[in-house]
């Protein structure tokens, strides 16, 4: 039985977060009423921390900047609550590129790339560096080089307060032989084009085109090994589907969706 006054509950939630998110966070709450309360802390579908705690408040330290879900279960209650444990004024950071680019038939490439998180207005912005000198700001890279090499290039993100950098690299060469040996394509099932690799594909990226040409999905991928499901674009007819990787391998696959 619960004592009249004593039904419990979830208060107090205080996040917060470090500066720029460049340290590690914290999260206060209150657990009101008597019993013990099973208190789980998750990202996603993992538990990151968990704890049978009796009332009272507490402050759960050194907590990666992120957003998470804090989980409580009680005899008499079961609540969660959403909690963002970023700071609203660091900048998103999210370069998105291909690590190989094949080289033009005179020399030359273009090197390119795009930030999906980046903000811009407002006290925010975003450029890129190539070997340190700025080529472009507030919109997706575009920079013409005119000779084989690997070229140096950094995302400088900034907010009101805060400066976010992530530096990459992105290799122009010739390509090797379509790779078809340890390479195996499962087919689209439920949108998804399956492939399976006998060794590893470094920095992998995917491209899809549909039958005129146009450019649906460019997605980095990360190393890749064994059995893949990709998503496909949510369109129906004819695709092609480009797989390379940052050594220079490329496969190809075409088929309807």
């Amino acid at each position: 039985m619960i004592a009249p006054g004593e039904q419990p509950e979830l208060l107090g939630l205080e996040p917060m977060p470090s500066d720029c998110n460049a340290g590690m966070a914290s999260l206060a709450f209150e657990l009101y009423g008597s019993g013990d309360y099973q208190t789980e802390l998750m990202q996603g579908n993992e538990s990151v921390w968990s704890s049978t705690l009796p009332s009272g408040e507490h402050l759960l330290e050194g907590i990666a900047p992120g957003n998470y879900v804090l989980k409580v279960d009680h005899t008499c209650l079961e609540t969660y609550e959403f909690v963002s444990l970023l700071d609203d004024a660091a900048p998103g950071l999210n370069a998105v590129y291909n690590g190989f680019v094949p080289v033009e038939s005179n020399g030359g490439a273009w090197l390119e790339a795009a930030c999906t998180v980046c903000e811009t207005g407002d006290g925010f912005g975003y450029t890129w560096l190539l070997d340190g000198e700025e080529v472009g700001s507030d919109a997706p890279l575009a920079v013409r080089v005119e000779q084989v090499g690997t070229y140096a290039l950094e995302l400088v993100s900034h907010g009101f307060a805060c400066t976010e950098s992530e530096s990459f690299e992105i290799t122009v060469g010739k390509y090797l032989q379509d790779q078809s040996v340890g390479l195996e394509w499962l087919g689209i099932h439920n949108g998804m084009l399956g492939v399976e690799l006998d060794r590893e594909w470094k920095g992998a990226m995917v491209r899809a085109y549909d039958a005129t040409g146009r450019l649906l999905l460019l997605e980095s991928l990360g190393d890749l090994l064994g059995e893949n499901f990709i998503a496909m674009p949510p369109i129906r007819g004819w695709l092609t589907v480009e797989l390379s990787d940052s050594e220079g391998k490329i496969a190809r696959w075409a088929g309807v969706h």
